[in-house]
């Protein structure tokens, strides 16, 4: 497309109800593939002075093998480059899931969610207004029940960028209920504020990227609730994001001159050999996964930069409660030549008391990370 441009209101609402199956069958009920723009190819210009708002909400699920679930959101969604990307305007998301009731892999979830996707290369991207995603999954009332979160971006570029500035807000409120059946799952990751997958010439960030994850209670017997995915083959953790710029790419000039934060919250570990794992929060990552010459030549921070990861109590006998990797800034396998601070850089961790019998509270790797050459 030559040139999009919306300075009205677009808005998009879908809703459905519950699925429920009975003892010995299933059913599922979910909603997928809703976009409030939807543009196959790429785009010359695309401007937005106005509102685009898109609204996904599905029910509970009940019974045997029973799944409710939101996938595939978008606000604004391009399948190829953009030129020149402006938003002055609302670009708002909101993905709600309900409950997972039932039992034997009852599940119920929201992912991939996103306020702008981008399947390409960008030459100049500037936000000045409101980018907001939230979105949200239930408890993991049944047996053997998940209730999960993950996938959920403000911005994500798959591709190179030229120029991104962000002089507005973009904010991802992500939510996820409590594991309370026994052997249940709350999970909530892969999440980010702004996550760009190609080189890029110059990030600037003079307004605010603001992500907030919420996850409750492991109350059932070996019960886990997390927000961090670990993936053993790779030896490679995943969880919350502020700005994550990867893989293996350069980054020429990187600027933080406004507000940059991430905070991650966890609930306690109640039932017996029940595990709470809060962390993983990152507020900007430079990744990497080994080095092959990547340069990050410039990276200056005069605004905040801050990071906080909270887990509560080891109530239940052992029990296990986990609040980890709360980084501000975390450079993977890249030669950075000149990094300068004259703002604020600050992480919290916190968690809870050790209640139980041989119930376990730690925390660990805490601060600023240069793996370098």
């Amino acid at each position: 497309m030559g040139s999009f441009s919306n300075n009205g209101n677009i808005y998009v609402n879908a809703t459905a109800g519950t699925g429920y199956g009975g003892d010995d069958y299933y059913s599922d009920v979910y909603i997928e593939n809703i976009y409030g723009v939807y543009l196959s190819g790429g785009a010359d210009t695309f401007n937005n002075s106005g509102l685009i708002s898109v609204q996904a909400k599905v029910g509970d699920s009940e019974g045997y093998y029973t799944w409710a679930g939101i996938n595939d959101i978008y606000g604004v969604y391009f399948g190829e480059e953009v030129y020149t990307f402006t938003n002055s305007g609302t670009i708002s998301v909101t993905a709600q899931a309900g409950n997972a009731n039932g039992f034997d892999d009852s599940e119920a979830y929201a992912e991939k969610v996103y306020g702008v996707y981008i399947d390409g290369a960008v030459d100049t991207f500037t936000n000045s207004g409101t980018i907001s995603v939230t979105a949200q999954a239930g408890n993991a009332n049944g047996t053997d029940t998940y209730a999960y979160a993950e996938e959920v971006y403000g911005v994500r570029i798959s591709g190179a960028v030229d120029s991104f500035v962000n002089k507005g807000d973009i904010k991802v409120n992500v939510q996820a209920g409590s594991a309370i059946g026994n052997n249940s799952q709350v999970e909530a990751d892969y999440i980010s504020g702004v996550e760009i997958w190609g080189p890029v010439n110059n990030f600037l960030n003079t307004g605010n990227i603001l992500v907030s994850v919420n996850v409750g209670n492991a109350s059932g017997t070996k019960s886990s609730v997390t927000t961090v995915y670990y993936n053993p083959w790779w030896d490679v953790y995943t969880g919350v994001y502020g700005v994550y710029i990867g893989n293996n790419v350069n980054v020429i000039n990187f600027t933080n001159s406004g507000n940059i934060g991430v905070a991650v919250n966890a609930g306690s570990a109640i039932g017996d050999n029940s595990t709470v794992i809060s962390g993983w929060a990152v507020g900007v990552d430079i990744g990497s996964d080994d080095y092959y010459g990547q340069v990050v030549k410039s990276f200056v921070n005069n605004g905040t930069i801050s990071v906080s990861v909270s887990a509560g109590d080891a109530k239940g006998t052992n029990s296990t409660v986990v609040s980890f990797a709360g980084d501000p800034v975390w450079v993977d396998y890249s030669t950075v030549n000149n990094f300068k601070n004259t703002g604020t850089i600050i992480s919290t961790g916190q968690a809870g008391s050790a209640l139980g019998n041989g119930s376990t509270v730690y925390m660990t790797d805490f601060g600023n990370g240069f793996w370098v050459r």
